[in-house]
């Protein structure tokens, strides 16, 4: 039996909307699903339910201290150890929010969306998945030019926790 993430009927979902920015250019908003996953779910089992839903799973890690963005992808950053508070939308962004993630959460982050750990106590872990056949890149602040190729990503045909309903593809463009 696979994962069951929490009913989508009882998800607290935080919508941020981030002014774009030289050091961030990113027009759609951050998703973040608050406790989907029951804690002490392990890796691998978030691992095969990203896959089960479209997306790779690439990395096991907490989050860079530095602020980047990919032009290339989206990425989906499911917690499974820890808490941590995350900065997004860049370092020169007066707009920039800092919000905390923790054990449970799965954050959706957009195509240049530029986010880094600010807060990351030991033991602060994720998974990182991106949907499947896009390959992502690394871009940092004073690196410009993007904005075409990031509005060129297709929007999301599929939520990484929900499958075919979810608010992934409300927000990020859908089918």
């Amino acid at each position: 039996m696979g994962l069951t993430p929490l009913p989508l009927s009882q998800l607290k979902l935080t919508v941020q909307r981030v002014a774009p920015h030289a050091d961030s250019p990113a027009t759609l908003p951050v998703l973040i699903y608050h406790n989907v996953f029951p804690t002490g779910t392990p890796p691998s089992a978030l691992e095969a339910h990203m896959r089960g839903n479209g997306y790779e799973p690439q990395w096991r890690y907490g989050m860079y201290p530095f602020s980047h963005f990919h032009t290339t992808t989206y990425e989906v950053l499911a917690v499974y150890s820890g808490r941590a508070t995350c900065q997004f939308g860049g370092d020169g962004n007066p707009g920039a929010v800092r919000m905390q993630v923790q054990e449970g959460d799965v954050v959706i982050l957009p195509p240049g969306l530029a986010h880094k750990g600010v807060e990351m106590p030991s033991g602060f872990m994720m998974v990182g998945s991106y949907p499947m056949g896009y390959h992502w890149d690394e871009k940092r602040r004073g690196q410009k030019g993007f904005e075409d190729k990031i509005r060129g990503v297709s929007g999301l045909v599929k939520d990484p926790v929900y499958g075919e309903e979810g608010p992934a593809l409300e927000h990020l463009g859908g089918k």
